[in-house]
């Protein structure tokens, strides 16, 4: 063939190059020499090698010297996955021989005390429940296995449904052997520890198709086998039980909780670990075994655990697959938690995720308390009228919580943690970040001694007496932290004697340890006061109160703020800012805004601080200045009047609910009617018994007030300040007033505009800022070391607020040192000495928060120096912010009075025996001219 270029005829081509078509290969191989290379015998070097290997055992200690097993002996020996009857399920892999292990403690745990072989019985027949796809509906497996179990609950069958998912290599009776067979597995393979089963002659015969290997390599084989190895122990073979057993590594699955991991990694550190911390490596450990190979977990970790944990490192790679899935298991929830979660928006999410950090005297697993001198009441006059109140709680000392390194010789140091059983109630009203007190004591609990229980009561504090409760678990907190809103728990009162008899008898039937009431002044009120009687009555249940008040008013000298506070704020004062940006786009209007805090203003205070309003407006000033209804008028139509001669005609102007109560005339009212209401007069014809001039105000007031005025008052015989529209009623007194200097020509701006707004408790229910959360959490906790104390009577306190967390002071004071005694009149000339209580804490006009506001008071009502806060934040600018209030102040009492107790030591180490005459005369000079000023005769009773 000629080549397509046109050149000379190609040379024949070469037979031996490959064509690609099918060759014979008669005549190129001969049959005989087949398996020529096989040997007859065994290899001289495998000779050798055991010959080595024989000597060694006979050098290795006792236990390791039995006789060689044959592999058909290891199965027919008894394990907890071995001593069943024939037939039933055998895992073929790791993953499934740890989750069968998991499915069999929770049968165990159903069953009780049953033999392995009845539990390994009954757990073939649920997983031939589960596997069975035929019964399609869940009820209907549930009352199938309820049938070997008895009725079970919920999360139980949850929890064996999710198991039985792991478990993939169950077939159904009659299609186990095909499987099997068609898979080619005889049983489990020698990686999970249960061999396949040789005959003796087949296993010397499988020796002559091994490649010998050298000493090194042998060498190697030996040392992972070995006691020294961190190899995985999800195997069952009986040697390495054997082994483990010997070196205490083995684990028992029933003793793994969702805290396992947590407190071993403590007890590696000897407890001095952040519990925090010690969560958070714990976290990361799970995911560390959970993944990778035996080498590579190996390695991180050394890293995240030091190379000095060494024996914690090898006992979690031991036990490997039984930590993670038996973990998995604990944290596994029901269904109904998971759509609970999946209805939480993102924020939501990631909000429950954030972890509120501890101070360092919360750290670890031991309690160190500090026990003060006794204490005593604020007012030396109340003195007397509340320790024959309280005779058994008052006086108590005040407590502080040392960290590890405090140098305290007298402090009182605990290292056992009895089980003990807590009940918790929401009795105040609901106010951002109380959830989280009930996550601090949880987390307390559970880290100092697992076996601890904290309690919920249904419906409040009526369940409580009811003794309907219900245990509080991480799971049912896991959509309930760092999120708004008491649903949780509810919340009710603890008011009446038949009410305070029914606590007593449900927390000795219940045996509670401890009862902790969450509140404001009321409810510590009532801790103090159940406190007391259980005292009495030989109670051993302690009662402990933590401070949560949206209002801000339970201050006092252990109590710098109340949780909720400053997320009552920060959301109004974000709405009021919104306003005040409103007012100055539309230039004709303004905005009289109401803001919840009942007697106190607090709250409009601090909203005053943080958003710039123009004008606000005090309940004490009012009181205190004895403004009349007249007055407070005056005051805002002037300055409306200055503001329009600038041409602004808009503005916003803050008012405290208990405003219309500090107004002296409407006060006098006020206690006229509640005193005829008491006496049973009605409603309706209740103006015509009021005093002349109560009856001419009353006459004046505006149809909405008068009605308002006449509602019956609240159990500690206020106002109902909430239904009292004080900005409505001001509002129209303003533009009555501003209508009339219009018309006499005394002012000569635009027609006055008013709006009127309500800023009530559309935040009681918002998220909790970051300030909130941490100091709930950390209230939480020191909850439970009142607990550990053994201390009654007790309210939860931190110092030191305005600074970092890991600044804060943590201790604990007496209810009885908080408490006052008042004096009030009802009638002309009449005088009475009220019950001991906690009073609300009003505004202190002498402090630096008041001072701060009248410093700026001017430039806030004529330049428009709006302020917006902006919303919430966890991170970033903003997220660290605390209230202004707190900041400013100076609230260090327990750190002032240690300070004290410091300069009465110096003054001991200088005034003693042998010093002269000089220095005795000036100590006792300095001492008496205190003493004098100090006493109650003086009038003074605060340093």
């Amino acid at each position: 063939m000629a080549h397509p270029g046109g050149g000379a005829n190609l040379s024949p081509r070469d037979t031996h190059e490959p064509t690609g078509k099918p060759e014979s290969l008669w005549g190129k191989v001969d049959p005989k020499s087949f398996g020529d290379h096989a040997y007859r015998d065994k290899p001289p070097e495998l000779e050798e090698k055991l010959k080595k290997s024989k000597k060694k055992k006979e050098r290795e200690p006792a236990f390791d010297a039995a006789p060689p097993r044959s592999k058909k002996t290891l199965l027919q020996e008894e394990s907890v996955l071995t001593s069943s009857e024939e037939g039933v399920y055998q895992p073929k892999t790791k993953e499934t021989r740890a989750a069968y292990e998991a499915m069999l403690s929770v049968i165990q745990q159903q069953l009780g005390g049953q033999p392995l072989n009845i539990v390994s019985a009954a757990a073939d027949e649920i997983l031939t429940v589960l596997k069975n796809d035929n019964i399609k509906n869940p009820d209907k497996k549930k009352e199938e296995i309820e049938k070997l179990l008895n009725p079970i609950p919920n999360n139980t069958f949850d929890q064996l449904v999710s198991i039985g998912k792991l478990i993939n290599d169950y077939h159904v009776a009659g299609d186990a052997g095909d499987a099997a067979a068609a898979n080619g597995d005889d049983g489990l393979d020698d990686d999970v520890g249960v061999a396949v089963e040789f005959e003796e002659n087949e296993e010397e015969e499988r020796y002559l198709d091994m490649v010998p290997k050298d000493e090194e390599d042998e060498d190697d084989m030996t040392e992972v086998g070995g006691s020294g190895a961190m190899q995985m122990g999800g195997g069952i073979d009986d040697d390495d039980e054997e082994r483990d057993a010997i070196e205490g590594m083995t684990l028992n699955v029933q003793d793994i909780d969702v805290y396992w991991l947590q407190r071993k990694i403590s007890q590696a550190y000897d407890q001095n670990i952040d519990p925090r911390h010690s969560q958070k490596l714990a976290e990361e450990v799970l995911k560390i075994l959970a993944e990778g190979d035996d080498r590579e977990v190996e390695n991180k970790l050394l890293v995240h655990l030091q190379f000095d944990k060494f024996s914690l490192i090898k006992y979690l790679l031991r036990n490997r697959l039984k930590v993670v899935w038996c973990n998995r298991m604990a944290r596994a929830e029901d269904q109904e938690k998971r759509k609970e979660i999946e209805e939480l928006s993102d924020l939501q999410k990631l909000r429950s995720q954030y972890q509120p950090e501890l101070p360092p005297c919360l750290q670890g697993t031991t309690v160190r308390v500090e026990f003060g001198d006794a204490t005593t009441a604020a007012d030396p006059l109340s003195s007397r009228t509340i320790s024959r109140t309280f005779p058994h709680t008052y006086g108590q000392p005040i407590a502080h919580f040392l960290r590890a390194t405090s140098k305290v010789p007298d402090a009182k140091i605990i290292t056992e943690h009895p089980a003990v059983r807590v009940g918790v109630v929401f009795c105040g009203r609901q106010s951002p970040g109380g959830l989280n007190v009930i996550w601090g004591l949880h987390d307390a609990l559970k880290v100092h001694n697992p076996k601890n229980t904290l309690f919920r009561f249904l419906g409040g504090s009526d369940g409580l007496f009811a003794q309907k409760i219900l245990e509080i678990t991480d799971d049912i907190l896991a959509t309930y932290k760092n999120q708004g809103g008491y649903d949780l728990l509810g919340r009710t009162k603890i008011r009446t004697a038949q009410q305070v008899n029914s606590t007593l008898n449900a927390c000795k039937n219940m045996k509670l340890d401890a009862l902790v009431i969450v509140g404001g002044v009321t409810s510590n009120t009532d801790a103090a006061q159940l406190a007391e009687i259980f005292a009495k009555n030989k109670c051993s249940t302690k009662v402990v109160g933590i401070p949560v008040s949206l209002n801000g008013d339970l201050k006092n000298q252990f109590v710098e703020t109340n949780v909720g506070f400053d997320t009552i704020c920060k959301v109004n004062s974000q709405l009021i800012s919104n306003v005040c940006t409103d007012a100055l786009s539309a230039e004709k209007y303004y905005y009289f805004i109401r803001l919840v805090g009942r007697k106190a203003s607090h709250v409009a205070l601090e909203c005053t601080l943080q958003s710039h309003p123009n004008m606000v407006i005090l309940a004490e000033e009012v009181a205190a200045s004895k403004l009349t209804l007249f007055d407070i008028t005056k005051q805002i139509c002037d300055a409306v009047q200055a503001r329009g001669e600038q041409d602004k005609h808009h503005g916003v102007i803050l008012l405290p609910e208990g405003l219309i109560e500090s107004i002296p005339e409407v006060h006098a009212l006020l206690q006229e009617i509640h005193r005829l209401l008491r006496e049973g007069a009605s409603a309706y014809n209740i103006s015509c018994q009021l005093s002349p001039w109560a009856s001419a105000l009353f006459g004046f007031l505006p149809l909405f007030m008068k009605r308002q005025l006449l509602l019956h008052p609240e159990s500690d015989e206020t106002a109902q300040l909430s239904q009292n529209e004080t900005e409505k009623l001001l509002a129209e007194l303003v533009v009555a007033e501003m209508n009339k200097r219009l018309r006499e020509g005394t002012y000569k701006g635009k027609k006055f505009n008013a709006i009127c707004r309500v800023f009530g408790y559309q935040a009681r229910g918002s998220l909790p800022s970051k300030f909130d959360c941490d100091y709930a959490y950390v209230l939480g906790h020191i909850g439970y070391h009142i607990i550990a104390a053994g201390l009654n009577g007790y309210m939860a306190t931190v110092n030191n607020l305005k600074n970092p967390v890991n600044k804060w002071r943590c201790g604990a004071a007496p209810i009885t040192a908080m408490l006052t005694v008042e004096h009030y009149g009802r009638g002309q000339g009449a005088s009475n000495l009220g019950k001991p209580a906690l009073h609300p804490a009003t505004v202190d006009l002498k402090g630096k928060g008041y001072e701060l506001l009248r410093q700026n008071a001017i430039k806030f009502l004529m330049d428009d120096v709006y302020r917006n806060p902006g919303s919430l934040q966890f991170d970033g600018p903003g997220g660290d912010a605390k209230p202004v209030t707190l900041c400013v102040e100076d609230q260090d009492y327990t750190g002032r009075i240690q300070k004290f107790q410091e300069y009465l030591d110096e003054v001991r180490s200088i005034v003693k025996p042998g010093c002269s005459q000089d220095v005795l005369k000036a100590a006792l000079s300095a001492m008496t001219d205190f003493i004098s000023v100090m006493s109650p005769s003086s009038g003074s009773s605060t340093i």
